[in-house]
């Protein structure tokens, strides 16, 4: 029997447990910045990384949970699979919130993956990473790319601070 895909499995939550998913949600979050923050004073933000997309990741479930919960007055409420299951979807609905003057977009100022991504990014982003999980997985794992072997990189640690703080302001108002 073929496992159903994440986006395939059907999510109808009884309305009262739908706080309790924000919650975990937000216990997740806490979590993950504090993952961010002991491995980024090791110096590996490239590590720190991947914990703080995480983080943003959660933090667009808890606004497509409070979403889903306004819009659908049913009881159980249904949670559209793909929306639960697209990472950059997830990602993306917490910049909009998070990061609505698109500063902390692009982490990577000026790296490698200006020529190997070149063209995939719109105007304004200069060719280079932007927060997603393609950054998470070039985070966590060796590839070898233009000719060379590469993991993580040189990562704007004022804005990865200066993220993880706003994170943690905005979860205590959703």
């Amino acid at each position: 029997m073929k496992a159903k895909s994440c986006k395939d499995i059907e999510r109808k939550v009884p309305r009262p447990l739908m706080q309790k998913g924000i919650e975990r949600c937000k216990e997740n979050i806490i979590d993950y910045l504090l993952d961010a923050k002991l491995i980024s004073k090791t110096g590996r933000l490239y590590h720190a990384i991947i914990s703080l997309e995480f983080a943003l990741e959660e933090f667009g479930k808890i606004l497509l949970l409070k979403e889903t919960m306004n819009n659908d007055k049913n009881d159980p409420v249904e949670i559209n699979g793909k929306e639960f299951c697209s990472h950059n979807g997830k990602v993306e609905r917490a910049l909009k919130v998070l990061d609505p003057s698109r500063k902390f977009r692009v982490m990577f100022p000026g790296y490698f993956w200006r020529n190997y991504f070149a063209g995939f990014f719109p105007l304004g982003y200069g060719g280079e990473t932007v927060i997603g999980d393609k950054l998470r997985l070039d985070c966590a794992f060796v590839d070898f790319v233009n000719n060379d072997w590469t993991l993580g990189g040189v990562i704007n640690q004022d804005y990865f601070q200066e993220l993880v703080n706003l994170i943690e302001q905005e979860l205590l108002k959703v």
